[in-house]
């Protein structure tokens, strides 16, 4: 019996990549059955129990006859392997033969600028600081209507349990088997009540600094505009913000930080939310069964300014102490692109902002202060030139539209064959 040999070479011809597939078949078992290759990217999660995701790109059916069939494919620009934190893009080639599938995985790996060298914990602060509040202070730099609704909470939470503990030293010993069973389960009902209502009110702890973030006058989100940011575009920090600081913001910190973002999906336990309210505690058999996760791991991250205001009195214009430029060239020389399985393997270059599956990026403006709380604001990508990532000759531009067949295939918890193992 014939030994099937699979192998895939990469070469470059003008400029272009290309993936060569020689095929050996077994003339003695396979002469005459019909054959199709295809390309293959997939997204794995590095969890238990992925939810990968595919782009395949049907090369050629063909119907063996000769010892060795030798195909050719382009391979689109956005079309690269990668292995990161928490997913990895994993490439191969595939022939079906019948019910017989030969596999073989190639790497295919984009070379970019590295970052420097950093510790997870040096890439945690750099990615986000960590955040020191005074509650107290920035509870009086709430507007009237949340310090109210605050004042009013904290004074029912301190009156229930004032009721609570009254009861138990009152009336507890008091009561029968029935009795106490039916007012333990009153106050564990009261009590998630009052977690519901402070968990809801984090969304009103929301302090006046005066500072608010926007975007550029002349950009633009709209698909196909060329009012995009690329690495010609030239900005000061001030064109992103504006406002008056409504109390001293001393030792105020502007950060502006860029990094890649690793989305994936897995199956896990439902988590217990209190913010569901009482009636989800109870029903255990609810959240405890399985659903799909998103996992979203921001790494690479670029620390592009960084600046700290000593002095930053009450009545400032804020964009006045910030009035330096910002160089977003790293953007698209230290970054990855997004990749095939990101834009989704059709062509388009689409905004990411519902893609779940692959390599995206990210630009973050970050105020800090000792003891106020932070402000954050990300830019939306759809404000972003994806063709800039391309035009470093180290980066190259993706392929035309149309190129794929395009259709992207999510396999819940069965990821395809092992590259390399013949099914």
């Amino acid at each position: 019996m014939g030994k099937v040999i699979l192998e895939v070479k990469l070469e470059k011809l003008e400029g272009q990549h290309q993936a060569v597939i020689l095929f050996h078949p077994d003339l003695r078992k396979q002469t005459g059955k019909t054959a199709e290759v295809k390309l293959v990217l997939s997204c794995r999660a590095e969890e238990s129990s992925p939810i990968n995701k595919n782009i395949e790109k049907r090369i050629e059916t063909f119907t063996i006859l000769e010892p060795v069939h030798t195909f050719r494919c382009d391979l689109s620009r956005r079309f690269f392997t990668y292995e990161g934190s928490s997913l990895q893009l994993v490439a191969w080639i595939s022939v079906d033969v019948g019910s017989a599938r030969f596999v073989q995985k190639f790497e295919k790996p984009l070379r970019i600028v590295e970052p420097e060298a950093a510790s997870q914990e040096e890439e945690r602060e750099r990615i986000s600081p960590p955040d020191a509040v005074s509650y107290v202070k920035n509870f009086f730099l709430l507007p009237t209507d949340s310090q109210l609704i605050y004042a009013g909470l904290f004074l029912a939470t301190l009156f229930t349990l004032w009721l609570a503990e009254k009861f138990l030293v009152t009336s507890v010993l008091r009561m029968n088997d029935d009795q106490m069973e039916m007012a333990l389960m009153v106050m564990v009902l009261v009590g998630f009540f009052f977690v519901y209502l402070w968990v809801k009110s984090r969304s009103l702890f929301k302090p006046e600094l005066g500072l608010r973030f926007k975007i550029p006058r002349g950009l633009s989100d709209q698909p196909g505009h060329e009012s995009k940011i690329n690495r010609e575009s030239l900005f000061q920090v001030s064109d992103w913000l504006e406002g008056v600081a409504e109390t001293d913001l001393h030792g105020g910190r502007l950060r502006v930080v860029a990094g890649n973002i690793e989305k994936g999906r897995h199956v896990g336990e439902r988590e217990l939310d209190a913010s569901k309210g009482v009636a989800h505690f109870f029903k255990t058999s609810n959240w405890k069964r399985n659903v799909v996760k998103e996992s979203s791991v921001k790494v690479r991250p670029l620390v592009l300014y960084d600046k700290t205001v000593e002095q930053l009195p009450r009545g400032s214009k804020l964009a006045a102490y910030f009035n330096d430029p910002l160089d977003l060239r790293p953007v698209f020389t230290q970054l990855y692109p997004p990749d095939l399985v990101a834009t989704g393997g059709d062509g388009e270059r689409l905004p990411l902002e519902e893609w779940t599956h692959g390599l995206g990026y990210y630009l973050e403006f970050q105020f800090l202060h000792p003891t106020l709380v932070d402000v954050m604001f990300e830019v939306s990508s759809s404000y972003f030139d994806p063709l800039a990532f391309y035009s470093n000759p180290i980066i190259e531009p993706p392929a035309e539209q149309g190129s794929w067949d395009g259709h992207g295939e999510e396999e819940e918890l069965k990821p395809p064959a092992p590259p390399g193992m013949d099914e």
